[in-house]
């Protein structure tokens, strides 16, 4: 599939892609008559990285997500250190929803500002 073609049913742009080939996220792609030919195994990967991405993962932490998971106790650690920040980063949310939510439900949320402190 050419990037043109790829950039589009991923909606990620051209130059975004060429930019994850070089810092290595995604292969090399083969060319045909100098353009990148992209095998469409790639969409799941970019829709991963993208979500990543939309959810506050750094580059270079998708990076080590996808590295060769030939070192399985690297990749495991990184990937069990990372729930543990998602699991207190949710836990924060949470509680200022629910701050939220008694404000409203009070119309007041002078009442409650004290909660985050």
């Amino acid at each position: 599939m050419k990037i043109g073609e790829l950039a589009k049913q991923t909606q990620t742009p051209s130059s975004t892609l060429r930019y994850y080939e070089q810092i290595g996220l995604l292969p090399q792609a083969e060319r045909q008559h100098g353009q990148r030919v992209y095998d469409p195994s790639v969409v799941e990967r970019i829709k991963f990285i993208n979500e990543a991405k939309n959810t506050g993962f750094r580059l270079d932490e998708i990076q080590h997500f996808l590295d060769d998971t030939s070192n399985n106790e690297v990749w495991h650690a990184n990937v069990t250190q990372k729930l543990a920040e998602l699991d207190a980063t949710i836990e924060r949310y949470q509680t200022m929803r629910k701050v939220l939510q008694n404000a409203l439900e009070e119309k007041c949320l002078e009442r409650f500002a004290g909660m985050l402190s």
